[in-house]
């Protein structure tokens, strides 16, 4: 899980390890408050859109077909 800094905000990407037909991910910002609001995507990143100061975080699970997800999340930073 990388994050870059955009013109258009903070774009994190990712690479599923294990892909299988179905899958989705579930992400959400993170920040010193804790978790955010769950989001769900189909593709491989996501872009938090606006200016950021400081850190700027994401975690990442895989969700399969059958509803079963990966059990850590995975956290990116940038910032």
């Amino acid at each position: 899980l990388t994050g870059t800094v955009t013109p258009d905000g903070v774009r994190f990407t990712w690479t599923n390890p294990d892909p299988e037909k179905g899958d989705s991910y579930i992400w959400y910002e993170y920040t010193l408050d804790g978790p955010g609001t769950l989001q769900t995507t189909e593709k491989t990143s996501v872009t938090l859109d606006g200016a950021r100061t400081g850190a700027t975080c994401v975690e990442v699970l895989i969700k399969r077909a059958d509803g079963r997800s990966s059990p850590d999340p995975v956290r990116g930073c940038v910032g």
